[in-house]
């Protein structure tokens, strides 16, 4: 999983062999900072095998095919003492 330049996360599906996954339906499990987990959103990748999750605010866990990603959210605010 990897940030493109607008801030979207993009998750690269690939098989056995490293050639992607087009066209394949998955379930993402998106884990909420406060909330906990969200309903499973079925997605489709792409003709790359991309899925392209958006900026993922207040997201801290992915889950695709029993695979655990975990964001690393900056703080907002930066206090200096």
């Amino acid at each position: 999983m990897k940030q493109n330049e607008n801030g979207n996360y993009i998750i690269h599906l690939l098989g056995k062999n490293g050639e992607p996954k087009k066209n394949h339906e998955v379930n993402v499990h998106l884990y909420h900072k406060y909330q906990g987990i969200i309903k499973p959103i079925l997605m489709e990748t792409d003709n790359e095998g991309k899925l392209d999750l958006g900026k993922l605010e207040n997201i801290k866990n992915i889950e695709i095919e029993n695979n655990m990603f975990h964001i690393e959210q900056n703080p907002k605010y930066v206090y200096k003492q």
